[in-house]
């Protein structure tokens, strides 16, 4: 069983990053790529 996870991540500086900031960065950033492919697929231009 894991007693304490630490929500920051990294810090740089004063700015803490955060799992959760993480995690939601990279849903954006794949869901966005999933999109852009899905899109071409069907055949939609990127503009």
């Amino acid at each position: 069983m894991i007693g304490y996870i630490d929500p920051v991540a990294f810090s740089l500086g004063g700015l803490e990053v955060k799992w959760y900031g993480i995690i939601i960065a990279s849903a954006i950033l794949i869901g966005y790529w999933i999109a852009q492919k899905s899109a071409q697929s069907v055949g939609f231009h990127e503009d």
